[in-house]
Order: C-alpha cells, then sequence, then structure tokens
C-alpha cells in the first residue's frame, strides 16, 4: 500500500520482513515513525516481533534505545511499545523463541513484571510458563499491591494456572 507523507512504511516495511527498508526509514525519520500503527493498532515492533523477524526486532530496540534518550514522552512510548510486544510474544507460543528473549533482554524488570501479571490474571498457563523459564521472573515477585502470582490468579478464579502454579512451588 501507499501511505501520503511517507506514513505507514515502516510498518509496512516490518510486515514484509525488509531490514534495509526498515533502516532507511528509521534514518529518514530520526525515529519518529516508531509509533505508526496499522489497522489493528499494532506498531513495526510487534508486527516484526509475531512475523519472527528477528534483525527487525533488533534494530528497533536498538533505534528505541536511542531515542528514547531524548524525551521523556518518547521513553514512555517505547516503554508501552516493549511492553506490549512482550505480552503478546509471552501469550502467543508461536512467537519464536529468539524474538521472545530478545524481547525479554530489551525490556525494563517492572515491565517484564508487570506483564508476567497481566498474564496471570488472564490465566494463560503457557505464557507464565514461558515467563517462568526465562529466569526474569519467578513464583516470589509480588506486584504493586503485594500479591504473588499464585493469589492473583487465585482471586481472578484461574483455577488451571493455580494448579500448575502450586506444581511448580
Amino acid at each position: 500500500p501507499t501511505y501520503p507523507n511517507d506514513k505507514g512504511l515502516l510498518v509496512a516495511a516490518a510486515r514484509a520482513g525488509d531490514i534495509e527498508r526498515v533502516k532507511e526509514l528509521l534514518e529518514n525519520q530520526n525515529g519518529e515513525g516508531l509509533q505508526e500503527k496499522d489497522e489493528r493498532g499494532h506498531t513495526a515492533l510487534l508486527i516484526a516481533a509475531e512475523r519472527g523477524h528477528l534483525e527487525i526486532v533488533k534494530h528497533l530496540l536498538q533505534t528505541y534505545s536511542q531515542v528514547k534518550l531524548k524525551s521523556n514522552e518518547i521513553d514512555n512510548a517505547a516503554a508501552q511499545d516493549i511492553d506490549r510486544a512482550l505480552m503478546h510474544s509471552a501469550k502467543q507460543c508461536h512467537f519464536s523463541d529468539t524474538v521472545f528473549k530478545e524481547l525479554i533482554n530489551n525490556s525494563r524488570e517492572a515491565d517484564i513484571n508487570r506483564a508476567f501479571f497481566k498474564i496471570a490474571e488472564q490465566g494463560n498457563v503457557e505464557a507464565v510458563d514461558r515467563l517462568l523459564k526465562t529466569k526474569q521472573v519467578d513464583l516470589k515477585s509480588k506486584d504493586y499491591g503485594g500479591k504473588t502470582i499464585l493469589q492473583i490468579a487465585a482471586t481472578y478464579g484461574r483455577l488451571e494456572l493455580v494448579e500448575y502454579l502450586v506444581e511448580e512451588k
């Protein structure tokens, strides 16, 4: 598709797996296109992660780390986008392990924990297991209210997750 004023080109390049085009667009836009979204509300980072385009994910994360130093607004947007991609990759086991690990390695501890507890609220056993295997979170971790993942799973009535967590202890 064509977009006026280069809008949507970064998303399209990420979807196509075109790393050279992604690099070119990011260089020309000074990172401004990082927050453009497709019709589903997905950014280039989320799309690249979904499709397993590891080199694009790495380049986008590197660009985030460079531009987020320029303003708090960009830092917050970057954190939200990385957080969203991390949540999706943890929940969607079809995401490649290398992409998932790259997102974990480029996420702040607070973002990983937030994803961990949000996924527990939803009762997604596979995603909880995937996050536990990263060794970035553990069963003793507590949310902002002081609850463990087991307490959260029980509060939300996620019986299958509660059973899994009891076995993991």
